[in-house]
């Protein structure tokens, strides 16, 4: 028996050895043997071998083996069926899975598709170079929703715009979908509430559901000499802004008492500051409590698309027939440059101002920054910023790459939902979504 045993476990491991190696080598020989058929445009063949290789030994190789041989064979349906049945199903924790659904992806043109496929890598917590790599190849893929005669700007507080279509006005979501109804002869930017004027005229604010929240005889049980109110804003700052066809009032929003008014023109306080005219030519810049900052100096004060004019330590006016940056608190300039055209901050970023028959951009500070030749240029936000080259609108980043091609006949600042107003159409505004906010 002493003899006879080790002698027993050492045929068995020698036979364990050469049944492994013969495995080994006909896993190797139905590989080589699918590389060869798919090399010739084999495909029946290539994809039994591969899978009779798989049967010997599963492997994420082989079955990336598979999905690539369909892949490369343009059998997008049968790669795409790869991924969710097999791929993902067996190895949910291997990256190159998602690298294979991405180029399934990529290859038919899908980015929707591509970040599906990226969104489920995320949430497995991975990490690849290769799969950051492709997605960046469709990072700022959009689509487009809508058409619309007018538009106004996304809220911040709740992502709703007013649209315009056949003539009436009323909102939609980030989405494209319908919020509100479009019933209103005019509607404003939503806060909380939003500033409407209905088919009869009457001007008051609603909440999301259309629902009417606060109407103009609050005011004018405060203000009885003011008249018929025809137009709210936006409420900011805790100020209500209502016209009654000549003037313009500021109205505590809870006890809607009258603040300080009487003026021609006038703009939304934000930030601490404001601007009012007194004749609609001359402008001066206040503060929250009405308080007048400057003198009427100014023949311009610039808002941004959602009428505001103080995002920043800077506001942006006309004076003298040029543009400069002038400080919110006393209209001081801020630095020395004049430019011949000029767009309000979006945001505490880059405003886009023109120096010298240049379009360049320019930081509360003053700071100039060139990035590159442009047409026209509008102020960043969200990262963003719309500019013109050859006749057309597209988005250039900070390093003054076109992110979205020039391709529109104009472009509205981006949101940080990842949407904006284009005219892709001459005669029409849509939403544009980038795929990657809708996972």
């Amino acid at each position: 028996m002493p003899v006879v045993l080790p002698l027993a476990l050492a045929g068995s491991f020698l036979f364990l050895v050469k049944s492994r190696m013969e495995t080994r080598a006909e896993y190797n020989g139905y590989m080589k043997a699918a590389a060869e058929y798919a090399q010739n445009g084999v495909l029946t063949d290539a994809v039994a071998n591969y899978q009779a290789a798989i049967q010997i030994s599963p492997t994420p190789e082989g079955y990336l083996a598979v999905g690539q041989l369909y892949l490369d064979s343009q059998q997008y349906r049968e790669a795409e069926k790869w991924y969710t049945n097999e791929l993902l199903a067996l190895y949910p924790d291997d990256a190159r899975s998602y690298e294979f659904g991405l180029r399934t992806a990529l290859a038919q043109e899908d980015p929707a598709q591509a970040f599906t496929v990226y969104e489920a890598y995320q949430d497995r917590g991975l990490q690849s170079d290769a799969v950051e790599e492709q997605i960046k190849t469709v990072w700022y893929s959009f689509d487009l929703q809508g058409d619309y005669e007018d538009v106004g700007a996304f809220s911040l507080s709740n992502n709703l715009a007013a649209v315009q279509e056949r003539g009436n006005w009323g909102y939609v979501g980030t989405d494209g979908g319908r919020v509100v109804s479009n019933i209103y002869a005019s509607a404003g930017m939503f806060g909380d509430i939003a500033p409407v004027v209905d088919q009869n005229g009457e001007a008051y604010y609603i909440d999301a559901a259309g629902n009417k929240k606060l109407t103009a005889s609050y005011f004018l049980s405060q203000d009885p000499d003011f008249g018929q109110i025809t137009r709210f804003e936006v409420i900011q700052s805790g100020l209500v802004l209502a016209y009654n066809g000549d003037t313009w009032n500021y109205y505590d929003a809870e006890t809607h008492q009258k603040r300080f008014g009487g003026y021609k023109d006038a703009t939304l306080i934000t930030n601490g500051t404001g601007a009012v005219s007194q004749d609609g030519r001359s402008w001066a810049l206040i503060s929250q409590d009405g308080t007048e900052l400057t003198g009427y100096d100014f023949q311009e004060v610039l808002t941004d698309e959602k009428g505001v004019p103080c995002r920043t330590a800077a506001v942006i006016v006309r004076q003298d027939g040029q543009y400069r940056l002038v400080n919110k608190d006393n209209g001081q300039p801020i630095g020395d440059g004049v430019y011949e055209d000029a767009c309000a901050f979006n945001e505490n970023s880059l405003a886009a101002v023109k120096k010298n028959g240049r379009w360049i951009f320019v930081s509360e500070t003053g700071a100039e920054t060139d990035l590159g030749d442009l047409e026209e240029a509008k102020s960043f936000s969200a990262g963003v910023a719309a500019a013109k080259k050859g006749g057309k609108w597209g988005y250039i980043n900070q390093s003054g790459e076109w992110i979205i091609e020039p391709q529109f006949y104009d472009a509205k600042a981006f949101t940080s939902a990842g949407v904006a107003f284009v005219k892709a159409k001459e005669d029409k505004w849509q939403l544009l979504e980038l795929y990657r906010f809708q996972h």
